[in-house]
């Protein structure tokens, strides 16, 4: 959930790339600002833009 993002910042990894996903891409891109807050590098952070809504709508691959 966003608003743990910062609380468990310590959790999240500072040499690896991360994705943040929510429905519709603006909570996940709040997660996103929030890790970047905390201190991990901008340069490895990514929101998908229009959230799974938008990834299925695409046409992209979906597991339920």
């Amino acid at each position: 959930p966003v608003n743990s993002v910062f609380a468990r910042r310590e959790e999240l990894p500072k040499d690896k790339k991360i994705v943040f996903v929510c429905q519709v891409g603006q909570r996940s891109a709040l997660a996103a600002e929030l890790a970047a807050a905390a201190g991990l590098p901008p340069e490895s952070l990514y929101n998908l833009e229009g959230g799974t809504d938008a990834w299925k709508k695409a046409g992209e691959p979906v597991e339920v």
